[in-house]
Formats: C-alpha cells, structure tokens, sequence
C-alpha cells in the first residue's frame, strides 16, 4: 500500500493501470531528469511531464515516483493512463511551485536592504 501524498512537499497520487504510485516534484529529481531526458530547460520539462510525453514518461516514472512500485507502473503504462498522468503531474508541479514561490518570499523578507 503507497502511502498518502503530501501536497506540501510537491507530492500527489497516481494510479497507472491498477498500480497506485507517489509522485513527488522535487529539484533533485527534475535534474535527474532532465540529465536522462536531455531537456535543460526547466519550462520544457515540467511540460513534458504535464503533457505526458510517451518519449519521456518512462523516465518521468524513473526518477519521480517517490512511494511504489515504479518497475510495475512502467510495465502497466499505456495512453490510457493519460488523463490520471497529467491530473497528478499537475498537481504535484503546483504545489513544488507554491512551496518555491513562499520559500523565495521568506527569503525577501529576511534580506536586509541598504540605503
């Protein structure tokens, strides 16, 4: 049994065939893979996630799956699972760029500003 996502931490669920999985969006993982992908740019990779490249989904799987069976959720992939892929990708980018976003606002607040 995969354990409940955290949304705070850029997690959400994703069921592939009858495999349920955790993803989480998280920096370290998005140069994972982007190094397997060859996608450098950061706008183009998380697009590639939201729209459920099937050129990349298998390495998506790879390096984003952060509770569950990854090997089984690549061998149950299909176009099917499209609809759950990009609902839980989406999901799981948005709260990664809220928590980036309130981090970046914390950090503001603490610079001290010199005449």
């Amino acid at each position: 049994m995969t354990k409940l996502p955290n949304p705070l931490r850029g997690e959400a669920s994703l069921k592939i065939g009858i495999v349920d999985v955790v993803v989480g969006i998280e920096f370290d993982r998005l140069a994972a893979f982007s190094g397997m992908t060859g996608i450098d740019e950061m706008s183009a990779a998380l697009q590639s996630l939201i729209s459920f490249s099937p050129r990349h989904a298998k390495a998506a799987l790879d390096c984003f799956v952060i509770d569950g069976d990854a090997a089984a959720a690549k061998d149950s992939l299909t176009a099917g699972d499209s609809i759950a892929w990009r609902k839980a990708f989406t999901e799981a980018i948005a709260a990664h760029l809220v928590k980036a976003d309130a981090r970046g606002k914390e950090q503001d607040q603490g610079k001290v500003q010199s005449p």
